[in-house]
């Protein structure tokens, strides 16, 4: 009973600094219009929704900017492979719907909670 509620209250903190990624995620667009954000773009994990069947999660896997779509010309460099193995091709503004706040962010949080968690289990592990 209690400790459930208790064990909850940390994914609070966890929800907070999420609000903080959010910004983070701003910057690769804001950035997009340079070369040098591309790099930063490989390996990014992004989430996308197919209707029916649900989200799917996938990673940036190669950045080129010759790649068109075959019916409108239009480029679509970004090529994202699907944790189920299928490939599919993005537009800077259709990879950016898509993108998960960047990893990098995170661990400074959790770090600190493990810090936090860590120093409490010591603690408790010595008597």
């Amino acid at each position: 009973g209690d400790g459930v509620i208790g064990r909850t209250q940390p994914g609070f903190g966890v929800l907070g600094a999420v609000g903080v990624d959010d910004r983070v995620a701003v910057e690769p667009s804001a950035a997009s219009s340079g070369t040098g954000s591309d790099a930063m773009l490989l390996g990014r994990r992004v989430s996308k929704l197919f209707e029916g069947y649900g989200w799917f999660g996938g990673t940036v896997i190669d950045i080129d900017h010759s790649t068109t779509d075959s019916d409108t010309g239009v480029p679509h460099p970004y090529r994202v492979r699907y944790d189920d193995d299928q490939i599919d091709d993005f537009t800077s503004e259709e990879l950016l719907e898509v993108l998960l706040p960047e990893s990098p962010s995170l661990p400074s949080v959790a770090v600190s909670d493990a810090n936090a968690a860590g120093g409490l289990g010591s603690s408790m592990d010595m008597p």
